[in-house]
């Protein structure tokens, strides 16, 4: 007899976090750079999409050795975590409107799983999930801390989700980001992909295999793309 065996492979969906779920991008650069100035740096690049990994762990060490001459140690990243989590916690964190319903709504859908993978550090990404009560489990947030590609944090993700929810495979391996560089990741993992906002909907719509949504209000497009 097969073990966990399935009539229909269930589907995975991978959200990113700011500006996906969150609308954190500004409170969150503004963190990220206190942050670095509170541990030393003074000149800092602004343009954080510069970087060829676009994850907090890299783009933090990249700047504090390049500022500093000095090596960003373990024991600097937990220092940064901590700093950076005290500037998200200062500000109001509000969901992108709809994220909440889209998942409550994912929770409650047979053979529908989904995780979080996130450029952010652990700490601040969990806050943020927290604010906004989005659900969790032991095993369904991937952040940087180790990793400094999003390519190995999605892969994390989808690697833990077969673990947590006892399948081999799934039918399908959705991305959901906002930005240039989830859509780079889906495309370099060979994901299908769903671009939310539209500030990259030029971007988004080059790709081949994906839906591009303004904003969550359009569910019923979601839906259909998903089958449901």
């Amino acid at each position: 007899m097969l073990k966990n065996y399935r009539e229909k492979m269930p589907t995975l969906i991978v959200f990113d976090i700011d500006g996906t779920l969150t609308d954190t991008v500004d409170i969150h650069q503004t963190a990220f750079l206190g942050a670095l100035e509170k541990m030393g740096v003074s000149e800092i690049n602004s343009n954080l999409n510069s970087f060829i990994h676009h994850t907090d762990s890299f783009i933090a060490k990249t700047i504090y050795e390049d500022a500093l001459n000095s090596q960003f140690s373990a024991v600097h990243l937990n220092q940064f975590e901590k700093l950076l989590f005290a500037g998200v916690q200062k500000a109001a964190i509000q969901e992108i409107p709809g994220a909440k319903e889209l998942l409550k709504f994912c929770l409650n859908q047979n053979e529908l799983y989904f995780t979080y993978a996130t450029g952010s550090l652990y700490q601040p990404a969990l806050l943020k999930l927290n604010e906004i009560s989005a659900p969790m489990s032991n095993y369904n947030l991937h952040s940087s801390n180790d990793m400094h590609s999003r390519e190995e944090i999605v892969n994390s993700a989808i690697e833990a989700a077969r673990k947590e929810h006892q399948v081999d495979t799934f039918s399908r391996i959705i991305s959901i980001g906002d930005g240039k560089w989830d859509y780079k990741t889906a495309e370099n993992l060979g994901l299908e992909f769903i671009g939310l906002g539209s500030a990259e909907f030029n971007t988004f719509g080059k790709y081949p295999v994906g839906l591009h949504l303004e904003h969550w209000k359009d569910l019923r497009s979601l839906f259909n793309f998903l089958n449901l």
